[in-house]
């Protein structure tokens, strides 16, 4: 059962090319970013608050699609208590069954270690948290950052 679900995940995300397709639009919105950001240091008056508050929200919806992608993942695989996921309920399960229903736990957990389900994409691979996580650190430290650096521009050169 294991095995259908991870393949109906991977015909959804993979073969059907929709994880390519939101990739694309993720890295078109982190260039349209880029690219205000590089008119605004041109023109200071092409950013007003308003824009900012544009780049944040596409900062946001990147940050908050990948974490998604990778929480697919993450709910299979994670062996962080926290998260129940299927290993998690599986080892807590193996304590409960027969001895010989044991057998068969102990493969699927093995099944679901070695068959991850989640969003692949094209070069990059297997979406997680592993790879994920350092990302939405560093876009949660620089948002604020950003919104005070956007602020004070703002004030500065007396955007309304």
């Amino acid at each position: 059962e294991y095995q259908t679900i991870v393949d109906t995940v991977d015909d959804m995300w993979r073969r059907s090319g929709f994880a390519g397709a939101v990739m694309l639009q993720f890295v078109l919105d982190l260039l349209s970013v880029v690219l205000v950001l590089a008119f605004a240091e041109v023109d200071s008056t092409i950013i007003v608050r308003q824009g900012w508050l544009w780049i944040i929200v596409q900062a946001a919806v990147l940050c908050a699609g990948l974490y998604f992608w990778a929480s697919i993942h993450s709910r299979c695989c994670s062996s962080d208590y926290a998260k129940q996921s299927l290993i998690v309920l599986a080892t807590q399960h193996l304590g409960r069954v027969r001895r010989r229903d044991a057998i068969d736990l102990l493969s699927f957990m093995d099944c679901v270690q070695k068959l991850p389900c989640g969003v692949y994409i094209g070069h990059f691979g297997l979406v997680s948290m592993r790879r994920v996580g350092p990302l939405l650190r560093l876009v949660s430290v620089g948002i604020p950052v950003l919104v005070g650096v956007a602020f004070r521009f703002a004030k500065k050169h007396g955007s309304p």
